[in-house]
């Protein structure tokens, strides 16, 4: 590798990591573990800090989207009987959708932290 396409290879790594989805997360961590692994010895202090940089800021790019996910989470309600009736929802559907909205949720939660752990090896 020329050392001038480093960036350009690390920024494409790193956006991989920025995926919500674990596969693009967990394939941008190996690519980017195996390119330091390789050239590892041969990087400058300068060339490992923009490495780290651009980790760092994968991973905090990551946090919205997760406060995101977190605050749908906090805004379900649980209507009352009477409620739901005035909207023609019965409580089994409000249920179903509360329970869609929650597994949801703790999915991309188990995304998220799964993603921070590989990018703390």
């Amino acid at each position: 590798m020329v050392r001038s396409q480093l960036p350009g290879v690390v920024s494409v790594l790193t956006g991989f990591i920025r995926s919500p989805v674990q596969g693009p997360a967990s394939t941008g961590v190996a690519g980017l573990m195996r390119l330091t692994g390789d050239l590892g010895k041969r990087l400058s202090e300068e060339e490992w800090k923009e490495i780290f940089l651009c980790l760092k800021d994968a991973a905090t790019s990551t946090v919205p989207g997760f406060v995101k996910v977190l605050r749908t989470m906090s805004n379900i309600e649980v209507l009352k009987i009477s409620q739901s009736s005035d909207h023609d929802l019965t409580n089994d559907e409000f249920d179903d959708d509360n329970l869609q909205t929650a597994t949801y949720v703790v999915s991309r939660t188990k995304n998220h932290i799964a993603m921070q752990l590989l990018i703390l090896q």
